[in-house]
């Protein structure tokens, strides 16, 4: 016997679940859907932009403290190319989970993690 992988229906529903209730991973959530919408309306992954196309500059040498303060000023499209590269390049996980948390924050206070996206 085999497990059936859920439909992607469920996915979704799983995943605006998880937010609701904040489950431990829900930034993680969020900010994938950002990420899908982000990148449906074309802006580019940042996974594929070289360090001097980034929103922050010299983004690979700020610590996370002066990183934390700088975060205030992006917007969502900033915040997702950011996690892109980082994921992509670094994978530092206290950025990864610091951009992750601030992505979820727009959302929730733009009203977009009410219901499933993408």
């Amino acid at each position: 016997w085999a497990p059936t992988p859920p439909a992607a229906a469920d996915t979704v529903a799983a995943d605006t679940v998880a937010a609701d209730l904040g489950a431990p991973g829900t930034a993680g959530l969020a900010a994938d859907r950002a990420e899908r919408q982000v990148h449906a309306a074309g802006v580019p992954s940042g996974a594929t932009l070289g360090h001097d196309e980034l929103p922050l500059a010299d983004f690979d040498h700020l610590t996370l403290g002066s990183l934390r303060g700088r975060l205030r000023r992006l917007g969502l499209d900033d915040l997702v190319q950011l996690r892109d590269y980082e994921r992509a390049h670094g994978n530092r996980l206290p950025i990864v989970t610091m951009l992750e948390n601030r992505i979820a924050k727009l959302q929730t206070d733009a009203g977009t993690s009410d219901g499933p996206a993408g």
